[in-house]
This record gives C-alpha cells, sequence and structure tokens, in this order.
C-alpha cells in the first residue's frame, strides 16, 4: 500500500524544465501519490505538502512540475486561494485546489484524486495552520471552535475546554493552554461519536458524549451544556474539509460510568484469552511529549511522563497503570511498522504504528531488552520483518499511495508496484551520477583504462562497464 524512498534523493533539485542544477526541496511535511486531472488527460503525479506551498513531481524522476505558495515572509501573496474535497465515487477520491501559476494569472481550479485524499487535505490544513505569513489561512480553515467541557478521569470530572479545527478535536488545559490530547476526524472510530445517558454525579446542566478513535486507541467521555451544537459542528467540518463522515450514536443507551465499566469488562475478558498470556513484563515511562512535529532524535523538552508497565503479549502491546494494573491502551502488534533504538537517548524506546496513531514513547533502563521482546514478538505477530530505527522516520520520507489509514511519516509495511517502480528509478539516476566518481576511485596498483592490466587477480577491482574478470572482481563503491 505504501513505499518509502530515500529522502536525499525525495529532495532531489529538479525543476520543471528537466534542469538537475535547481535549488533542493525544502523541508517536506507529507507526500502523496495522486492522479492529476487537466485538458491533456489524467496522470500520475507526486504531490508534496512543504511548510509554505504545494509542489508536484513528475513520478518518473521526480521533477517539480508545478509549485504553488500559500505562504511567505512578506504575508501578502498566495498562489492558493482554497482547496477541499469534491463529490465522486471508486477508488480514489477527488478533491480540488484552487490555485494559479504566478501571481499575475488567475486562480482556477485543478482536480487531483488520491486513496489519501483525507490525510493529504489534512496534511495541507495543518501546514497552512502553522505557516507563518499566510493570507488564506482563515479562508481556507475557517474559524477554530472553542467549547467549555468536563473530562472524566478516574470517577471524577475536571474542567478543560475541547476545540474543533478544521482537522481534528483538541482537548487544551484550561490552567496552561496547551494542546493535551488530540484526535484527528479520519482517526475517529465507528462510531466517531457516542451520545451518553445523564446519571447523578455528572457536572450540573452538561450532558455526557464519548469521543471515540480508532479500536485500540481508547475512548475519552467528556460533558458539555453546548454537546449537541459541538457534535453538530464535528460532523460539519469533518465533511465539508475532509470528506469524512463522522457517525454519531445518539441512542444514549449507557452512561459515562457504565461506558468505562463495560470498556474496563471487556479488557478483563481480553486478559483471558489464550493469546493474550503475558510474554514478558517491563517497568517505563511513557512520555507524552508536546503535540506537533516530534523531535526525531529524541529530545525530551516539555514532555510529561507516566510510569507505565508494559505488558508483551502474542499479540498485543499493553499499557498498565502501575497503581491499579488497569489498561490504559492497548495496541495490536500486527499494526508495529518501526521500532525506534534513540542513537542520541540510550534509554529510550519507540514505536511507529502503521495504523497513523501516533508514536508510542518510553523511557526504561532495560531499554536493549525491551526492544528486543518486542521485536521478536511484533514480527511474529505481522508476520514481516520490522527495521530498528536510530531515529523517527522523517515525515515527508515515504510516499503514501494506498488507502490505508496510515501515518504520515513511518515505514512501509506491504509492498507497492507503483512506488517499487520509481525506487528503481531513484536507484539507477544515483549509480547515473555516481558513476564518474567511481571511474577515478580505481584501486592502487590496478592498470589505467586500456593499459593491459591484469583485471582479475587478486585485489583488482573492477571499475563499473570497464573489463570483466574471475576472483575479485566486482564494482568498487566509493570510499
Amino acid at each position: 500500500m505504501d513505499s518509502v524512498l530515500h529522502s536525499s534523493f525525495l529532495r532531489r533539485g529538479v525543476t520543471a524544465g528537466g534542469d538537475d542544477g535547481g535549488a533542493p526541496l525544502p523541508e517536506v511535511l507529507a507526500r502523496f501519490m495522486v492522479t492529476k486531472a487537466s485538458w491533456r488527460g489524467r496522470y500520475r503525479r507526486v504531490l508534496a505538502v512543504t511548510p509554505t506551498a504545494v509542489v508536484t513531481q513528475h513520478p518518473d524522476d521526480l521533477a517539480v512540475t508545478n509549485s504553488y505558495t500559500f505562504a511567505s515572509e512578506a504575508g501578502e501573496v498566495s498562489n492558493l486561494d482554497d482547496a477541499g474535497p469534491v463529490g465522486g465515487t471508486g477508488d480514489e477520491q477527488e478533491f480540488v485546489l484552487n490555485v494559479r501559476s504566478d501571481p499575475r494569472s488567475k486562480y482556477k481550479p485543478v482536480k487531483f484524486m488520491s486513496r489519501q485524499r483525507g490525510a493529504l487535505l489534512a496534511a495541507l490544513y495543518q501546514a497552512l495552520a502553522d505557516a507563518r505569513g499566510c493570507p488564506v489561512a482563515r479562508k481556507v480553515l475557517g474559524v477554530d471552535v472553542l467549547v467549555d467541557a468536563h473530562k472524566l478521569r478516574k470517577g471524577s470530572w475536571y474542567p478543560v475546554q475541547l476545540r474543533i479545527t478544521a482537522v481534528a478535536v483538541e482537548r487544551i488545559d484550561v490552567a496552561t493552554g496547551a494542546t493535551r490530547w488530540r484526535l484527528e476526524f479520519r482517526h475517529m472510530g465507528s462510531p466517531g461519536v457516542r451520545l451518553l445517558r445523564s446519571s447523578e454525579g455528572d457536572p450540573a446542566g452538561a450532558l455526557p458524549f464519548a469521543l471515540c478513535a480508532h479500536p485500540g486507541w481508547g475512548n475519552r467521555v467528556y460533558a458539555s451544556a453546548k454537546r449537541d451544537a459541538a457534535v453538530k459542528h464535528l460532523v460539519a467540518t469533518a465533511s465539508k474539509k475532509l470528506g469524512i463522515s463522522v457517525a454519531v450514536d445518539t441512542a444514549a443507551r449507557m452512561t459515562a460510568g457504565e461506558l468505562v465499566a463495560a470498556a474496563s469488562s471487556v479488557e478483563r475478558e481480553r486478559a483471558a484469552e489464550l493469546g493474550e498470556a503475558p510474554l514478558s513484563e517491563w517497568e517505563a515511562h511513557r512520555m507524552r511529549l508536546p503535540l506537533g512535529p516530534p523531535d526525531r532524535s529524541g529530545e525530551a523538552g516539555g514532555a510529561r511522563q507516566h510510569k507505565r508497565r508494559l505488558v508483551i503479549t502474542a499479540r498485543s502491546l499493553l499499557e498498565r497503570r502501575t497503581d491499579t494494573y488497569e489498561v490504559a491502551a492497548r495496541r495490536p502488534l500486527s499494526d508495529v511498522a518501526a521500532i525506534v533504538r534513540y542513537a542520541r537517548q540510550p534509554q529510550w524506546l519507540g514505536v511507529e504504528w502503521c495504523d497513523g496513531g501516533p508514536v508510542a514513547l518510553y523511557v526504561t533502563p532495560s531499554r536493549n531488552g525491551l526492544a528486543a521482546a518486542l521485536l521478536d514478538a511484533a514480527q511474529e505477530a505481522a508476520g514481516r520483518p520490522i527495521p530498528v530505527l536510530p531515529e523517527l522516520t522523517a515525515p515527508g520520507a515515504s510516499v503514501r499511495s494506498g488507502d490505508f489509514a496510515t501515518a504520515s511519516s513511518s515505514p512501509a509495511t506491504s509492498p507497492d508496484p507503483e512506488l517499487e517502480a520509481i525506487a528503481l528509478s531513484a536507484l539507477a539516476a544515483a549509480a547515473r551520477a555516481a558513476l564518474p566518481a567511481l571511474k577515478l576511485l580505481r584501486p592502487l596498483g590496478s592498470a589505467p583504462p586500456g593499459g593491459g592490466g591484469d583485471s582479475g587477480g587478486a585485489g583488482g577491482g573492477v571499475v563499473a562497464g570497464e573489463g570483466q574478470g574471475g576472483g575479485g572482481g566486482g564494482v568498487r563503491p566509493p570510499g
């Protein structure tokens, strides 16, 4: 479904005219395979979202074909005027960018299709929201809606504030204003919102409800006097901005306490299953980093810690609270995309997920033992090799093409013939570029081209395209 190309090739400085001497692309936040529809017909493109522009690249050589800037230091010019989903059925979903080629041109709609439409638009909207000097951010994204609410935690209600943006619902800490939790619309479960029945002990005048994510991510229970209006706005925003339908369960069969009890009962039943017997247990601290682009090297500035007992079973990775042994989180091992053994932080361990979930970060003195146990169990459960990386996968290092709700930056978990062809083209181009240097790196004592030396003797490395021989032959790599 997805494939990963080497970031150095993805950042190649090729321009629209095929000139290989252009400046490299800036930092890339996400890349997607799309189909572009124009007067010339339909053809494939790689669409890249950077902090200041939307860039399309030719899939054969990744030459930049178009670039639409939406942010600049002056903050006056934008070649992107609007973006959003349009109707359509089939494997690929349609969306439109209202763009122009330069500030003197008129805006015109350009239609694209992608199986990752929701993820693509979410990445673009987040770039617009984070950009400085973006004159169209408010027009494209609209105005965030703030909702006063209460959060249920360990049987008690705490005041919080919910913020509904163009791509997600977020929980804001009332005291500090920091974003403590975020759930994107595309990661919501079915149903995504569950209305609950009021009960004694609920905040006065507030109506309870639950925001539901993918299975294993955990649900969050809130109560608000503006519940119905907030849910209506959430559903409308997800549909209008991302083309995503968020299902709402309006039956209100359970109270908030009954929902929490039912979830705990399900966990106890699951723990008794044969495949959920513990293989190993580890003490660790779960790190909650400030929301935003993750620090790939493992710096812990601003992080909050929660002590957890990690339980590895044949099918799952469980986080249990150390005081009550309750399950705080459960993730299937088959969803592990990569294990990150931080090179600069000897006690840090990260887990990247292929289902779009946030990276799980842990700190423990037993990092290497935990990594080995987790790797063995995850590879057995997933039935595929799982890479161990020295740092988090860089945003934009992977090209998304499938219809699975993958993360914006994580290694591929299944092959994609189209992207494999691009990767092979990248390798071939890199080999051609390196050939002149290889010809200069001739081993000491070897004969010059045409000099009649023995190309097949011991130590007689063969330069690509020159000579054939027996033992010791082969292309000598640079250095």
